[in-house]
């Protein structure tokens, strides 16, 4: 135990003396951020310190690309919710100021994210067919792939939400695969939506269910686990031709 203690300190210990400027220049910059405009362009600036600028942009705007899915979705349904706020190394979300309680709007709101998403990924494959540049063909794999991962059906996840409207015991499903990522692949963002994601499925489970029509649950079914198929395919796809063509440029 006093080993890996050891270890793990010593680690941070690398992390913050090679990076230790960094991050400090990250911190005092993002406490100054007050409006999504603002995140957004500290969350590019954070990626670009670590991960190159071409990256940074082509990434946040991915994330801004599904992010409005959501915001459109979402007054399309005559709701009221802000512009992306971003989180450098954990994504984005919007500020919701309308709550519906109907889990086919839910489930339209949630679906629209990782179709915008999935077509923001798409139009990047396209420019690398075009162009041949890896660092598109790269951004197009992480399109895919973060889209793939938001559609585990588990809350606070989209997939979560689209489920809903399905079936409510794919949460459960959701759950055991969010656990067995966690044990396998161990990572701070897991272990957080296992938390949440068990808290609501404790919370929703002596809730009764919300009666929707065998239609809306056979077509909320269809394009869930489609896009599903699709995005899996397409992050297979991407990835093994990223290994036969190298890393990308930083």
């Amino acid at each position: 135990m006093k080993r890996r203690t050891a270890g793990v300190l010593a680690a941070i210990a690398l992390i913050l003396g090679k990076f230790g400027a960094k991050l400090w220049a990250v911190a005092k910059l993002l406490a100054l951020a007050k409006g999504p405009i603002l995140t957004m362009l500290l969350t590019v600036v954070t990626y670009a310190l670590f991960l190159g600028w071409q990256f940074a942009v082509g990434f946040v705007l991915l994330l801004f690309v599904h992010e409005m899915g959501h915001v459109v979705a979402i007054r399309l349904k005559g709701g009221d919710a802000s512009l992306p706020y971003f989180i450098p190394f954990l994504g984005a979300f919007i500020r919701l100021r309308t709550q519906f309680l109907d889990p086919r709007e839910d489930a339209f709101v949630g679906i629209a994210g990782p179709i915008a998403g999935t077509i923001g990924a798409l139009v990047c494959w396209l420019v690398y067919g075009w162009t041949g540049s890896v660092l598109m063909l790269f951004l197009s794999y992480v399109g895919f792939f973060i889209n793939l991962f938001n559609l585990l059906p588990v809350y606070p996840l989209d997939g979560g939400r689209v489920v809903r409207a399905i079936h409510r015991k794919l949460w459960g499903v959701g759950l055991a695969v969010a656990a067995a990522l966690a044990v396998t692949r161990p990572n701070v963002i897991l272990f957080l939506i296992l938390i949440f994601g068990f808290i609501e499925f404790w919370r929703m489970r002596r809730q009764p269910d919300l009666w929707i029509p065998t239609v809306s649950r056979i077509r909320y079914g269809l394009v869930y686990f489609g896009l599903v198929a699709f995005l899996a395919a397409a992050s297979w796809g991407t990835h093994n031709l990223l290994m036969q063509l190298g890393p990308p440029p930083a």
